[in-house]
């Protein structure tokens, strides 16, 4: 072999490896893509399942919506529990305490929040609240990591029409610049 045909050879095998490794990076970032929007659809699903759940209950001489300068809704309720000493309106959840009586709590209320993350640059999370009747964080869970903050497009709206309710969560726009968007529409039946 002449140089000239070494030179060549390493050439066409320096443009076939860079040509591989290429197309294995972009299979890594089209799969961490997909991995990501799977995951935020979960978590969408998850929370309109419960915001649909809850909301339903909801007392609705009680509910407040608060909406703020950009759009977004706040939600603060009560729904039935049972007490010891019967039917009241407050707040349930398992994670409470290990008893009923720990996990159902009268006068105590839920509050969906679109809560601004810290050090983001204004990106916000939907975060679930139970707080007791003097406002004190009994738990805080985040159901959603991520709303859309896009001008026009607030990630939590919530629009009462009487008993029916309709709820838009909206995700941020994905490298496509396509958004992910759930609208409900909860009747409820208090």
């Amino acid at each position: 072999m002449t140089i000239i045909e070494i030179s060549i050879a390493s050439l066409l095998f320096t443009v076939i490896a860079y040509g591989m490794v290429s197309a294995a990076s972009m299979g890594i970032r089209a799969e961490q893509s997909m991995s990501r929007t799977v995951v935020e659809t979960r978590a969408l699903h998850d929370a309109c399942a419960a915001l649909e759940e809850e909301i339903g209950y909801a007392n609705l001489a009680a509910v407040v919506h608060e909406v703020d300068e950009q759009g977004f809704s706040t939600l603060t309720f009560q729904v039935p529990v049972v007490t010891d000493l019967g039917v009241a309106w407050g707040a349930y959840d398992k994670r409470l305490g290990k008893t009923e009586t720990e996990r159902a709590q009268a006068d105590w209320h839920l509050k969906y929040v679109p809560e601004v993350v810290p050090n983001t640059g204004g990106q916000r999370c939907l975060v679930r609240y139970i707080e007791t009747e003097a406002n004190e964080l009994k738990l805080r869970e985040v159901l959603i990591d991520r709303i859309s903050t896009a001008a026009g497009q607030p990630g939590f709206v919530a629009d009462d029409t009487g008993s029916l309710w309709v709820l838009t969560v909206r995700l941020p726009a994905d490298e496509n610049d396509v958004n992910q968007e759930a609208v409900i529409h909860v009747r409820t039946r208090n």
